[in-house]
């Protein structure tokens, strides 16, 4: 086997969680609005903390638009992109049994999360969470694939 392809094979994960986290955080930096709290007017004017009580209920970062949906179809396509991958590298490393490992599926799960869990929360957080979760799931690819292909 070509050894350029069994690097790729075993980095291929790692490297595009790494570029959908870097896409996810530009998209976020771009497209979010953050509050700012003025806690003494929060305590005594009753107009402005009715306000922002119902902003801290949602968070203080939101995504521009639906704050509980995800509704960009860059990071819809950068995570459906990241569950293809996942996919291929589960697949890739499924022919004999000494190299199968399900750790992609780990990941999977972690580019799954915020596409599918909506629970009226703030779609950050889910994000978050998702990415990280992506990122345990390669590292576990990583090691799990690294003695097969050394």
């Amino acid at each position: 086997m070509n050894p350029l392809f069994s690097s790729l094979k075993r980095w291929l994960l790692l490297i595009y969680t790494i570029f959908a986290t870097i896409i996810t955080v530009i998209y976020i930096m771009f497209n979010s609005t953050f509050y700012k709290l003025d806690l003494v007017k929060y305590n005594n004017d009753i107009d402005y903390h009715n306000k922002m009580s119902s902003i801290l209920s949602k968070g203080l970062l939101q995504l521009n638009g639906n704050f509980a949906q995800l509704d960009s179809f860059l990071l819809i396509f950068v995570y459906v992109l990241g569950i293809l991958i996942c996919f291929i590298s589960l697949l890739l490393n499924w022919n004999t049994y000494n190299k199968r490992t399900y750790t992609p599926l780990i990941s999977m799960l972690g580019f799954c999360l915020p596409l599918t869990v909506h629970n009226g929360e703030n779609i950050l957080w889910m994000v978050l969470l998702g990415i990280i979760i992506a990122f345990v799931g390669s590292i576990f690819y990583i090691f799990a694939i690294g003695k097969t292909y050394n």
